[in-house]
């Protein structure tokens, strides 16, 4: 009867063990840690957002918190037991460990697992207008770099303060942009949209005294210096408008690219319609696809838009070949 009481226990004590194994909280375990870009992402009111390691591992659970050596993260994102997403802070280049904890109690590490390089962020230069602005914040807007804890921006150039409409007021400017780099595509972005694509996004700017601006672009370019050719252009139109052009005329544009007029033939008729052949210098930017103005290639045959304060016309290129007097 003893020996029937004492294999009771026993197997009550293993029933109970088995039990607890079975119905256990696993550890957490990290396994791989997702080496994308930690770098801040510019968000539509011209703040930051944080960038993002994905996690992958077991035992994961929402009530876990993170950690990059010392350094607190700004969030734990459960997913599932074996996914999460953990938002970054601030945090120096180098290797570090990614650290998980229960509370106050670390429960798993996983060495060298975030690698931060060294910050280089991403710059284009957006030519376009501040707008939505009140006469003084148009008087008193200056070039010059902007919120030092925010992106890194800087005006660099602008245009007289224009009245459009009454009691409204925009400012022609240039502005360096940082941008935001997507491993995943081939141009960066600004608040989530394709610097690449049109129209072009709004972007919100944070001045110095924490002014919120209004930057509308109307074009990109890189945050290299142009090549500078000439472009030897046939303008069609009529005899009225062909008679404007004149010798130092120049697109509209808040850059050293925009096209400047320096040579002019005679105008001439064929069939009816007036032209005009017209030599350009200006200022291209190098893509995989060739020379590029303003979005528009730069070949012979390639359509050619010239806008200037008095007229604007359309041709075509004839030819296209280095200048040599180098930049302006």
């Amino acid at each position: 009867m003893k020996i029937t009481a004492a294999a009771f226990v026993v197997s009550a004590i293993l029933i109970a063990y088995g039990a607890f194994l079975l119905f256990q909280t696993p550890s957490p375990r990290i396994v791989t840690v997702a080496r994308y870009p930690t770098t801040w992402r510019r968000a539509g009111g011209g703040g930051w957002l944080p960038g993002s390691l994905k996690l992958r591992g077991s035992g994961l659970r929402p009530t876990l918190r993170a950690a990059i050596d010392a350094t607190p993260a700004l969030g734990f994102a459960f997913e599932d037991p074996n996914s999460a997403e953990v938002l970054v802070g601030t945090v120096p280049a180098g290797a570090h460990d990614l650290v998980l904890y229960d509370g106050a109690h670390e429960v798993a590490r996983l060495r060298n697992a975030v690698v931060i390089g060294p910050s280089s962020p991403a710059r284009v230069i957006g030519v376009g207008a501040l707008i939505h602005l009140d006469q003084s914040a148009a008087d008193l807007v200056t070039p010059g770099a902007l919120a030092p804890e925010g992106p890194d921006d800087a005006i660099l150039e602008l245009g007289p303060p224009q009245e459009e409409p009454p009691g409204v007021w925009r400012r022609p400017a240039r502005v360096a942009l940082q941008c935001d780099v997507d491993p995943n595509a081939v141009a960066c972005t600004i608040a989530g949209s394709p610097l690449a694509s049109l129209p072009l996004a709004t972007v919100k700017l944070v001045d110095g005294s924490g002014r919120l601006l209004t930057f509308r672009p109307t074009d990109v370019f890189p945050d290299t210096p142009p090549v500078f050719v000439t472009a030897a252009t046939r303008f069609a139109g009529p005899a009225e408008v062909l008679n404007q052009i004149s010798i130092d005329d120049r697109d509209v544009l808040l850059d050293e690219r925009a096209a400047a007029v320096v040579a002019i033939g005679n105008r001439q008729t064929a069939g009816g319609a007036a032209y005009m052949d017209v030599r350009l210098r200006l200022g291209a930017d190098e893509r995989p696809e060739g020379l590029q103005y303003r979005g528009r290639p730069l070949k012979a045959g390639a359509r050619f838009r010239l806008a200037t304060e008095r007229y604007a016309l359309e041709g075509t290129l004839l030819r296209v070949q280095p200048d040599t007097q180098g930049s302006r």
